[in-house]
């Protein structure tokens, strides 16, 4: 997730070519340039509401809800317009699962150099489109990356006879209030439609950020369009202060602290990390993980921590090593999530596959 007081560099990326989708996919990003000058993305927090992490980027400002399951765009504005939302637009879906998909409509009000009213509404689709390696140009190969697509079909209708935003929320939510079922008959229309614009994002374990970002835009997606593309360095993500995402990328690298959890008998925990090399074992129970430790002193606390493989902790867990540790896992989808476990002074993690049956 988005975390107030980050500052992230990027560059933008010369002739993008967006590649293909689908799992076991080979991003080969070894050899594309980018600019010199980079653009500087800022995320800091709402002096009005504590629960809004804000993104400075190009002069908007852009406000974002976020938890566990996803981040949602409420609203942006910079000097010519101010966008509300009363129903906001998904713009990201946790966990980053190949496969997971979520749509739906957006609706808020809108005021254009502080004169213009207007309602600004529309379709979204955020879906995990893409899994595997990335290829970048300092020659470094990411090998757990994910790839999100997210689609927007955007209409703005200005009402030249109301004049104040009051005016306005009272007649979209009154007058002519409407549904989602109407916002995607009207966005369905393309000579209604403003804008329709496309978002693919590279993620990478261990990075809170994109590794790559492309936008392609286009009035009604066709007489013409654009791509912008940005590359967000590693080793620049590498230098925030990000405990969790650390832990992850040393994960990643040492291959004998975890493993691929998926096998054809079980899609709750890997065989190897039950063997008795390791003072715990983990068992998949309903809806949970269960966890033992071999500890059995009553004054050795445990304390366990599941989070997104992002490193957004979503769970936490905490008792004495001669009592099961259980991790309510209700309410999450199914995908891959890593678990870490301290006992005592030390430190384990693991990677798990939860599968919500």
């Amino acid at each position: 997730m988005y975390r107030p007081g980050d500052i992230i560099h990027r560059y933008g990326i010369e002739d993008f070519c967006i590649g293909t989708k689908g799992e076991n996919q080979i991003w080969d990003y070894s050899s594309l340039r980018t600019d010199s000058k980079d653009f500087i993305v800022e995320y800091t927090s709402d002096k009005d509401n504590d629960d809004i992490v804000v993104e400075i980027s190009n002069g908007t400002r852009y406000y974002y809800a976020q938890d566990s399951t996803a981040i949602r765009n409420v609203g942006y504005e910079n000097n010519n317009i101010a966008v509300e939302f009363d129903r906001p637009e998904t713009v990201l879906v946790f966990p980053l699962s190949f496969g997971n998909k979520r749509a739906g409509a957006f609706h808020g009000s809108c005021m254009y150099c502080e004169e213009v009213m207007a309602r600004d509404f529309g379709t979204y689709s955020v879906e995990v489109d893409g899994k595997g390696k990335l290829l970048l140009p300092d020659g470094k190969v990411l090998d757990k990356v994910y790839r999100v697509h997210y689609t927007k079909d955007n209409c703005r209708i200005a009402y030249d006879d109301i004049h104040t935003t009051k005016e306005l929320v009272e007649y979209i939510n009154k007058t002519h209030y409407l549904s989602n079922d109407s916002i995607a008959t009207l966005t369905a229309n393309q000579d209604n439609c403003y804008r329709h614009t496309e978002v693919y994002k590279w993620y990478a374990e261990g990075f809170r950020y994109p590794i790559i970002e492309a936008i392609v835009y286009g009035k009604n997606d066709n007489g013409w369009n654009n791509t912008i593309a940005y590359y967000y360095p590693p080793d620049e993500q590498e230098k925030l202060y990000d405990t969790e995402n650390e832990r992850t990328r040393s994960l990643c690298t040492n291959g004998d602290n975890v493993t691929d959890s998926k096998n054809d008998e079980s899609d709750s925990y890997d065989n190897k990390s039950n063997d008795g090399s390791l003072p715990y074992t983990i068992e998949n129970g309903k809806n949970s993980f269960v966890i033992h430790t071999s500890v059995r002193n009553a004054e050795i606390y445990v304390d366990a921590l599941l989070s997104d493989i992002s490193g957004v902790v979503l769970r936490r867990a905490s008792g004495n090593s001669d009592s099961p540790i259980i991790i309510d896992c209700t309410g999450l989808i199914s995908g891959e999530y890593a678990i870490r476990i301290t006992i005592g002074e030390k430190i384990y993690e693991r990677k798990v596959h939860y599968n919500n049956k």
